[in-house]
């Protein structure tokens, strides 16, 4: 089993398919990862959402100064209310 990585960040760019955020975290190409998105209430109007979702590292950038771009695939996802 993959050792359990825990990172905080903010999404840069998100759709149903995928999302990408900069990270300090050291992430390779292709691992599977869980996490939970927390969505502003703004997007959903009356209520804060949280995605639990699951995907895959599609990319990775070095942006320098020990931090990485990452592209990730959603796979599957859920919706909860925050």
């Amino acid at each position: 089993m993959a050792e359990a990585v825990v990172d905080s960040t903010v999404t840069q760019d998100i759709s149903s398919g995928g999302f990408s955020f900069v990270s300090s975290t050291e992430w390779k190409v292709g691992a599977e990862f869980e996490c939970n998105l927390d969505v502003p209430l703004r997007t959903f109007g009356s209520k804060a959402v949280r995605i639990r979702c699951r995907g895959k590292i599609a990319r990775i950038v070095d942006l320098g100064e020990g931090r990485v771009g990452v592209g990730a695939t959603i796979d599957h996802y859920d919706f909860f209310a925050s």
